[in-house]
């Protein structure tokens, strides 16, 4: 690669920013070793000035084998803005009388899917900000719920009260606007600056109509509009640069808020698909919705499960949950308004501000739900949205399937998670080595535990195998009546099991793209991705899942590391004492439905001395598990050197979406 490295560096640096890029050629970066997470100490300068270029710019570079004969170098490279839309890269022999290889590669490119709104979800085209709630307030305060309730069940309760609801919204919530509206820091411009531009530019057109244009009179107006057009900009700027200071400071407290405002300033928009249906690319999406519902449904488990591992037990027992009017208040007040509409179209801007008058009805729908042990139809119809996770995109199993539900359902879910929350902490039944879903418990604290042991006992001499397991899509496969006896085991009884029984069985999901629904399928296990009860169920589920082991181990929610250290003797028994481990383990999993993928498990070895071959394979259900030099546990990067002086760690921009909801409001 010729030229003049500055210009080069400098188009690159230009070209890039705001746009979606993809860079092709033969770089001539000999010195680079991209298969490694930080640079090589050999790195040459001018390779590392386009390294830092590359990493600043936020592009993945994909060839990772040699590309150039001779050298065994990777001097052809393919650089992307978007990580995960190129994929498939292969390297083919050379042509004749070439000494690079030609590399070929997949990019996938999808317009956002055409939004399909229809009249009957009217109400998710209004205006949630502007809407007459005191109107809406003033309306419901003529209700007597005592009386508008009277006979009926939580079904035809919850029909009620939502079409009274959705009957209010229609007549006090304006429909929006067509979108393409000012940014949101316009409405903070000043109108004096605004209206002396306009003012300025006017004076300045009607003098030039009257003396000419290159007259003394003329060019003073037009003096003064520029004037006022330059300070109009300085302060556009200024309330630009207010309101993303203010987002900023609010991120921890409003992150939907942030991300939002940073994906719309991309040029590149996360899409769905396309999916490969027969070896098809399809882009519909009634298409892709239906084969999203296909592929989740597909991870359902319905077989008995004859001989579960047993469950732990509790003495004590939980059977109600209690709570008043003001409680149910409490919960609508700390709603989200930025929060999405769930299927019911309850909006939560709607909910927040008629709280008042919407405690009390809704405090006796849920009183009604848990005295009797149903949860009404309706709340337990989920629209799933897929939200990508890794692997390639035209493949529906590597989405996640995330639950939308109503938003009064999910108030009742936390009141029932608090009780719940309360009990097993009390009688310390929740596993010390969990941490996901739990307050006061992050990634870093567990990886920071996890390091200092492992840390600790290298500095001692030991040799620290660490395995790292990858469950198979472990929310989807919750075996429910497994999960009921494990409630009853704990203590949980009475009208509460009998309605955590109804929220779980008799549930159906629609998936959602594009504004396309598919059809409705029934949900026959795991726990709904979205809502507020099911982490807390799922910690449930997996919570003794160590009880039998004699090795270390740390979890995130479904993500589980097993570790032991050992003097590294060939003579010591510690291979065959954590192979036990990892066979317990399995065969506990197992007799819950619940799987590990082996080609996804990885061992890694912190050790002294000098690297090479691993001293012992450990092998999952017959299968040998990867040994790895590095790998990303919960987001970050291990990484082993040759002569291991330490362990380093690198943040990776797929850390902040670990950051998962705590079960605690």
């Amino acid at each position: 690669m010729g030229g003049d490295d500055n210009t080069l560096r400098s188009f690159i640096c230009n070209f890039s920013l705001g746009k979606e890029v993809v860079l092709l050629g033969d770089f001539n970066l000999p010195s680079i070793h991209w298969d490694l997470p930080i640079p090589d100490a050999q790195i040459t300068h001018i390779d590392a000035q386009y390294l830092d270029l590359f990493t600043t710019l936020g592009l993945q570079q994909h060839v990772l084998s040699p590309t150039f004969v001779s050298s065994g170098n990777i001097l052809d490279l393919v650089l992307t803005s978007e990580r995960d839309r190129a994929t498939n890269v292969t390297i083919s022999p050379p042509f004749p009388k070439c000494g690079h290889t030609p590399v070929h590669f997949m990019y996938v490119f999808q317009s956002s899917p055409k939004q399909c709104n229809s009249p009957a979800n009217d109400l998710a085209t209004r205006d949630w900000a502007r809407g007459s709630y005191g109107a809406i307030n003033r309306s419901l305060s003529m209700y007597d719920w005592d009386l508008e309730f009277m006979y009926l069940d939580p079904d035809q309760m919850l029909h009620k009260f939502t079409h009274l609801l959705q009957d209010l919204c229609t007549r006090h919530v304006p429909a929006r606007g067509p979108k393409g509206r000012s940014p949101p820091w316009h409405k903070n411009i000043s109108r004096n600056l605004q209206r002396w531009k306009k003012v300025a530019w006017s004076q300045y057109i009607e003098v030039r109509r009257t003396h000419g244009r290159r007259s003394v009179i003329a060019a003073q107006k037009l003096f003064t509009f520029h004037e006022a057009n330059m300070a109009l900009r300085r302060d556009v700027l200024a309330c630009q640069v207010a309101y993303e200071s203010h987002l900023i400071d609010q991120r921890s407290t409003r992150p939907k808020l942030f991300h939002a405002y940073i994906r719309n300033k991309k040029t590149a928009r996360p899409t769905i698909g396309p999916l490969k249906m027969n070896d098809v690319l399809v882009d519909d999406p009634t298409l892709m919705a239906d084969q999203f519902v296909s592929a989740f449904a597909s991870v359902f488990i319905t077989e008995h499960l004859p001989n579960p591992f047993p469950h732990q037990t509790c003495q004590d027992t939980i059977s109600t949950v209690v709570f008043f009017p003001s409680d149910v208040k409490t919960q609508l007040l700390s709603l989200k308004t930025d929060s999405a509409m769930g299927p019911d179209n309850l909006h939560p801007r709607m909910l927040k501000e008629c709280a008042s008058q919407l405690a009390y009805p809704l405090y006796l729908i849920f009183r009604s739900s848990l005295s009797l042990g149903y949860v009404p139809a309706k709340w337990k119809v989920s629209h799933v949205t897929p939200i990508y996770k890794k692997g390639s995109r035209c493949d529906p199993l590597n989405y996640r399937p995330i639950s939308l539900t109503p938003i009064p359902c999910k108030s009742l879910e936390r009141l029932v998670t608090k009780a719940l929350f309360g009990f097993l902490q009390d009688n310390l039944i929740l596993d010390d080595s969990q941490y996901g879903f739990r307050a006061e418990r992050a990634v870093s604290d567990q990886l920071i535990l996890t390091y200092n042991l492992v840390t600790l006992w290298y500095d001692q001499g030991s040799t620290v195998d660490l395995i790292l397991f990858d469950f198979v899509k472990a929310f989807d496969r919750v075996h429910h009546q497994t999960l009921l006896d494990k409630l009853q085991s704990v203590g949980i009884s009475g009208n509460l099991l009998q309605w955590i029984k109804s929220f779980l069985l008799d549930r159906s999901m629609r998936v959602s793209v594009g504004g396309s629904l598919s059809n409705n399928v029934p949900i026959t296990s795991g726990v709904p991705q979205g809502s507020v009860l099911g982490p807390l169920l799922f910690l449930i589920y997996v919570n003794y899942i160590g009880s039998s082991l004699t090795c270390k181990y740390m979890m995130f929610a479904d993500d589980l590391k097993l570790f032991l250290h050992h003097p590294g003797d060939p003579s010591s028994p510690a291979s065959a004492i954590l192979q036990f481990n990892i066979d317990t383990l399995a065969a506990t999993a197992s007799s819950w439905g619940l799987k590990f993928a082996p080609g996804k498990c990885v061992h890694l070895c912190f050790r002294r001395g000098l690297g090479g071959p691993f001293n012992h394979e450990y092998y999952l259900d017959g299968i040998a598990l990867n040994q790895a030099s590095s790998h990303k546990d919960l987001g970050i990067m291990d990484v082993l050197h040759e002569i291991f002086a330490g362990i380093l760690v690198e943040l990776d921009d797929e850390l902040q979406p670990r950051r998962l909801p705590t079960i605690v409001p």
